[in-house]
Protein backbone atom coordinates (compact mmCIF):
# COMPACT_ATOMS: atom_id res chain seq x y z
CA UNK A 1 0.00 0.00 0.00
CA UNK A 2 3.06 2.49 0.82
CA UNK A 3 4.33 2.32 -1.99
CA UNK A 4 0.83 2.83 -4.48
CA UNK A 5 0.54 5.99 -2.22
CA UNK A 6 3.57 7.21 -2.80
CA UNK A 7 3.35 6.57 -6.75
CA UNK A 8 -0.22 8.31 -6.11
CA UNK A 9 1.44 11.52 -4.68
CA UNK A 10 4.01 11.68 -6.56
CA UNK A 11 1.49 11.80 -10.27
CA UNK A 12 1.21 14.69 -12.30
CA UNK A 13 -2.10 13.25 -13.74
CA UNK A 14 -4.15 9.95 -13.23
CA UNK A 15 -3.61 6.98 -15.22
CA UNK A 16 -5.34 3.64 -16.31
CA UNK A 17 -2.91 1.93 -14.64
CA UNK A 18 -3.22 3.25 -11.47
CA UNK A 19 -7.21 2.58 -11.62
CA UNK A 20 -6.13 -0.88 -11.82
CA UNK A 21 -3.81 -0.64 -8.84
CA UNK A 22 -6.18 0.80 -6.48
CA UNK A 23 -8.82 -1.96 -7.58
CA UNK A 24 -6.59 -4.21 -6.68
CA UNK A 25 -6.00 -2.97 -3.33
CA UNK A 26 -10.20 -2.33 -3.08
CA UNK A 27 -10.54 -6.05 -3.69
CA UNK A 28 -7.52 -8.26 -2.95
CA UNK A 29 -7.46 -11.44 -4.51
CA UNK A 30 -9.82 -10.63 -7.27
CA UNK A 31 -7.82 -9.77 -10.76
CA UNK A 32 -4.66 -11.82 -11.17
CA UNK A 33 -2.92 -8.67 -12.87
CA UNK A 34 -3.02 -4.77 -12.98
CA UNK A 35 -3.28 -5.50 -16.66
CA UNK A 36 -7.19 -7.36 -16.20
CA UNK A 37 -7.76 -5.07 -12.82
CA UNK A 38 -7.44 -1.68 -15.69
CA UNK A 39 -10.05 -3.03 -17.97
CA UNK A 40 -12.23 -3.31 -15.14
CA UNK A 41 -11.52 -0.29 -12.69
CA UNK A 42 -13.75 2.86 -12.08
CA UNK A 43 -11.78 6.05 -13.58
CA UNK A 44 -10.24 6.46 -9.37
CA UNK A 45 -7.59 9.11 -10.76
CA UNK A 46 -9.04 10.96 -13.10
CA UNK A 47 -12.48 11.28 -11.99
CA UNK A 48 -14.27 13.19 -8.85
CA UNK A 49 -17.26 10.76 -9.17
CA UNK A 50 -15.68 7.17 -9.60
CA UNK A 51 -15.19 7.49 -5.76
CA UNK A 52 -14.05 4.19 -3.45
CA UNK A 53 -17.14 2.71 -1.47
CA UNK A 54 -15.36 3.82 1.82
CA UNK A 55 -14.31 7.44 1.04
CA UNK A 56 -16.06 10.31 3.13
CA UNK A 57 -14.08 13.19 1.75
CA UNK A 58 -15.77 16.27 4.29
CA UNK A 59 -12.75 18.78 3.43
CA UNK A 60 -10.69 20.14 0.03
CA UNK A 61 -8.77 22.65 -0.37
CA UNK A 62 -6.31 24.09 -3.31
CA UNK A 63 -3.24 25.63 -2.73
CA UNK A 64 -1.08 28.13 -4.94
CA UNK A 65 2.59 28.70 -4.55
CA UNK A 66 2.83 32.27 -4.04
CA UNK A 67 4.95 32.69 -7.20
CA UNK A 68 2.38 30.70 -9.26
CA UNK A 69 4.78 27.70 -10.75
CA UNK A 70 3.23 25.07 -8.20
CA UNK A 71 -0.16 23.86 -6.88
CA UNK A 72 -1.58 21.62 -5.22
CA UNK A 73 -5.35 19.65 -3.56
CA UNK A 74 -5.19 18.75 0.01
CA UNK A 75 -8.37 16.47 1.00
CA UNK A 76 -9.66 15.57 4.50
CA UNK A 77 -10.92 11.89 4.85
CA UNK A 78 -13.02 11.36 8.03
CA UNK A 79 -13.07 7.62 9.00
CA UNK A 80 -16.43 5.97 10.64
CA UNK A 81 -14.61 6.02 14.03
CA UNK A 82 -13.68 9.85 13.46
CA UNK A 83 -10.60 9.60 12.72
CA UNK A 84 -8.89 12.09 9.96
CA UNK A 85 -6.66 11.21 6.85
CA UNK A 86 -5.26 13.64 4.84
CA UNK A 87 -4.53 12.93 0.87
CA UNK A 88 -1.73 15.48 -1.25
CA UNK A 89 -1.57 15.71 -4.68
CA UNK A 90 -1.60 17.45 -8.41
CA UNK A 91 -5.18 17.21 -9.00
CA UNK A 92 -8.68 16.90 -7.01
CA UNK A 93 -9.09 12.85 -8.04
CA UNK A 94 -5.58 12.30 -6.49
CA UNK A 95 -5.52 13.62 -3.30
CA UNK A 96 -9.22 11.99 -2.53
CA UNK A 97 -7.84 8.41 -3.39
CA UNK A 98 -4.97 8.88 -1.25
CA UNK A 99 -6.99 10.02 1.73
CA UNK A 100 -9.54 7.41 1.42
CA UNK A 101 -6.83 4.26 0.80
CA UNK A 102 -4.80 6.38 4.00
CA UNK A 103 -7.94 5.57 5.98
CA UNK A 104 -8.13 1.91 4.59
CA UNK A 105 -4.64 1.68 6.03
Amino acid sequence: MDSLLTRLEAASEGSREMDGLITIQERPGFYPSVAIAEKDAPHYTTSLDAKLPWENIVEMRYYIDPDGRDSAYTTIHEAEDGRLFEGKAKTEALARRIAALRARG
